[in-house]
């Protein structure tokens, strides 16, 4: 059975008609009101649309514009061009890494950063 829509998800919700065709409209609304999409969000569109939620799963994650975690608040961005590359970039990448002691790919969310290489 599933679950019922979240009430919180309502206003985004109401402004498309609950048709699968608006299922990709409905991920970038939540993802421009939230910046990213929740579990429980594409459980709520997939009530809302009458789609399983693997599919609305399936689309968050083939289309590289949705998240499926919360940005960080602040960005690091590390060059890792040729020029760059040259110029030391790696071992700048390392001591940052290092000193986050956690995967560029996943800083803790504590630190409020997204990692952009």
């Amino acid at each position: 059975m599933d679950k019922p829509v979240n009430q919180a998800y309502t206003p985004v919700l109401s402004l498309y008609e609950a048709k699968k065709e608006n299922l990709i409209p409905i991920l970038l609304a939540f993802q421009r009101k939230f910046s990213y999409l929740s579990r429980d969000m594409m459980q709520s569109v997939s009530v809302y649309v009458g789609v399983p939620e693997s599919s609305v799963y399936n689309i968050a994650t083939f289309y590289s514009q949705f998240r499926l975690e919360p940005p960080g608040i602040h960005k690091v961005h590390v060059c890792r061009g040729t020029a760059c590359h040259v110029m030391g970039a790696e071992d700048c990448l390392g001591i940052l890494k290092n000193g986050w002691a956690s995967k560029p790919a996943r800083p803790p969310l504590i630190m409020k950063s997204a990692w952009i290489l």
